[in-house]
């Protein structure tokens, strides 16, 4: 059976966020793509103008750093609490857009971040397989004044050590030692020398959060969070093979982008359930000024941010990790995202 798909036009999409953090802030514009298309990315808005207004007639005009991605300059315009913020935008086809004007909010405050284990915590890569897990929990406040909207979000980073120079290669007879170069081995046939300082032995993968995770105060009574539950992330050998730093963040939200995550969270949370909500489009906070019936994706988001950073020990853990595991490649090759220069915090 042929099933037909449906076709759309194009539709801008912005992707920003300025904060009371200083700059540079930046802009991703862009258009969605519909399910027959062939390109492996989604066009990108390159060679607009965009602007950056507060309601203290500071404004600021972003440079394109790569195409369709804007920033300000890192001693531009910045953020505070109390003021008004929107984004003008002229495309080079000659349409213009806006954001609503959104107040900045004070991100309140981030008192606690604690960890419990999680017995089969997480969904290994192997079908009906578990790992073990810490689950990361947050206590926070909010302000004594204000709505108290916020998301949650959260990054981490870990050392991770490989063996490239146990690499192997096999072409008719038994295996022989292929070192990667990077290893600063050679092979000699049945047998490795170090000739160099590996430089591809140690990298640093890095995650973050995928969910949107958001306050709702709207029926809680006080502005203190308890126990918000993070997620969890693995409690293995190269996780735990030195120290694992993560970094919490939290950000006040405006009525506008509180109700975009809110919607965002409903369909995350309902899928796959067999009572999940019915698929809404999901509409951001910028509009178009030359057509204004013109349907515009994205948001412009506006919010005060606080953190707290901190690193989690092997000791988080109620057992002592096996050995180290083997992985025989370049380090920066073994994961999906990595740092191949050490963190300047580490």
């Amino acid at each position: 059976m042929k099933i037909e798909l449906i076709t759309s036009a194009p539709k801008f999409v912005v992707d920003g966020l300025i904060t009371n953090d200083p700059g540079p802030y930046e802009v991703k514009l862009s258009y969605s793509t519909s399910l027959d298309n062939t390109l492996k990315k989604a066009p990108t808005g390159a060679g607009a103008t965009v602007w950056i207004y507060d309601n203290f007639n500071t404004s600021e005009k972003l440079s394109e750093v790569s195409p369709g991605v804007y920033q300000t300059n890192k001693n531009g315009i910045r953020g505070i609490a109390g003021r008004e913020y929107y984004i003008r935008i002229k495309t080079k086809f000659g349409r213009e857009y806006q954001s609503t004007p959104q107040r900045l909010e004070a991100a309140g405050e981030i008192t606690n971040v604690s960890f419990q284990f999680q017995k089969d915590g997480l969904k290994s890569n192997a079908p009906g397989q578990y790992i073990d897990a810490i689950k990361i929990l947050m206590d926070s406040k909010g302000n004594e004044k204000g709505d108290n909207l916020f998301r949650w979000r959260w990054n981490t980073i870990f050392e991770a050590r490989t063996f490239p120079e146990l690499r192997t290669a096999q072409l008719t007879g038994p295996p022989f030692p292929f070192p990667e170069p990077c290893s600063g081995y050679i092979s000699n046939g049945s047998s490795i020398t170090k000739v160099a300082e590996c430089t591809c032995c140690i990298c640093w993968p890095n995650n973050y959060s995928t969910k949107s995770l958001i306050s709702h105060n709207r029926i809680i009574d006080g502005n203190e969070f308890e126990k918000i539950d993070l997620g969890n992330i693995p409690a293995g050998t190269q996780q735990f093979y030195a120290k694992y730093y993560i970094k919490v963040e939290q950000l006040s939200l405006s009525e506008d982008a509180y109700d975009f995550w809110n919607l965002i969270e409903k369909q995350e949370s309902g899928q796959g359930n067999l009572f999940q909500p019915n698929s809404v489009k999901v509409r951001g906070n910028i509009q178009s000024i030359t057509d204004p019936e013109e349907e515009v994706l994205g948001l412009f988001g506006v919010s005060g941010i606080t953190r707290k950073e901190l690193y989690i020990t092997p000791e988080v853990l109620p057992y002592k990790l096996p050995p180290l595991d083997t992985i025989k490649h370049d380090c920066s090759n073994s994961f999906q995202s990595v740092y191949t220069v050490k963190p300047s915090f580490w």
